[in-house]
């Protein structure tokens, strides 16, 4: 994507024209398709010439540097440097880089060469969702084979299609934690508070005995993966600790809702659960229950019965 318009190496399958094309305005923002540039006539490079022309792309056919496998699994882009036309140059290449922003890479084996090519990162902002499945059932599968011979693996692109939520209805969360023992306990559940209410889907604080018997806190927040890095930053800042783990997990959380009853003339918000076998569980607001008895001279035990009745 440069000032006067945008080139595209290599346009896909029909299938994808739709999804490409979508993906290119996206990042050309506003800017035309001048150039389209074959590498190879196989239908999966230019299926999708006829699309990017009615959009007003010129179809150039090239034979350029030679192309090494793509790898979309996981994100590798490979390591340190691969081939192009004007000689070496760091890898990922500045196409592959600027597709993929907002995705989480990894680096490929050592001397891997060039593993994401600009066409795999196109496909991969057109078809990936973000994370990886813990479960799935595989319906089909198919296997690509590269020309290039890599030492001690097969250079070999492996393509699953699978069926997530037959499986499972798990979500994907992120689990963050540190132990802190030279911060008073005060301190500790403001930034607790603190990491609450900026997004963490759940915060606890766990008793601990750490290093030379000294007492201490474990901080864990739950959080979804986007929110992660966010997260992160606030227990470095608002907590002494000078270290957070991270570690991938998935959850499963009861369909919910909530309703709001009247008990003795005040308005008591129920948080109403449905459990696995159909049944349902309610839990009246704390906070609704001490307001209201407070205002009637009930006691607590009174006013929740009267709620879930």
């Amino acid at each position: 994507v440069g000032d006067d318009g945008v080139l595209v190496v290599d346009s896909g399958t029909v299938a994808m024209s739709e999804k490409l094309l979508a993906e290119i305005n996206k990042l050309a923002e506003g800017r035309p398709i001048r150039l389209v540039i074959n590498t190879h006539v196989h239908p999966d490079h230019t299926g999708g010439n006829e699309a990017i022309s009615k959009a007003g792309g010129a179809i150039v056919a090239g034979n350029f540097a030679q192309q090494i496998n793509n790898r979309t699994g996981g994100g590798g882009t490979g390591r340190p440097t691969g081939h192009a036309a004007h000689g070496r140059m760091a890898v990922p290449a500045p196409a592959v880089i600027r597709l993929l922003e907002g995705y989480d890479v990894r680096p490929g084996p050592a001397e891997s060469g060039e593993l994401t090519t600009p066409t795999g990162a196109v496909l991969i902002r057109a078809l990936a969702t973000r994370g990886v499945p813990g479960n799935y059932r595989p319906l089909k599968s198919g296997y690509g084979a590269g020309t290039k011979d890599f030492k001690g693996r097969a250079n070999a692109l492996r393509v699953v299609l699978a069926d997530v939520d037959a499986v499972s209805n798990a979500e994907s969360v992120v689990l963050l934690a540190c132990d802190i023992d030279d911060m008073a306990a005060e301190y500790v559940a403001a930034a607790a508070d603190r990491v609450r209410g900026l997004g963490a889907l759940d915060v606890t604080l766990v008793p601990i005995l750490m290093k030379k018997g000294r007492l201490g806190t474990r901080v864990e927040a739950l959080c979804s993966p986007d929110d992660a890095d966010r997260l992160e930053a606030a227990l470095l800042t608002h907590t002494t600790t000078i270290g957070v783990r991270r570690t991938m997990a998935s959850r499963h959380t009861l369909p919910r809702r909530l309703e709001t009853v009247s008990v003795f003339g005040q308005q008591v918000t129920l948080k109403i659960v449905t459990l696995p076998d159909g049944s349902e569980r309610a839990k009246p607001e704390f906070d609704d229950i001490d307001r209201v008895a407070n205002a009637t001279g009930k006691t607590h035990a009174e006013v929740r019965a009267a709620a879930v009745q």
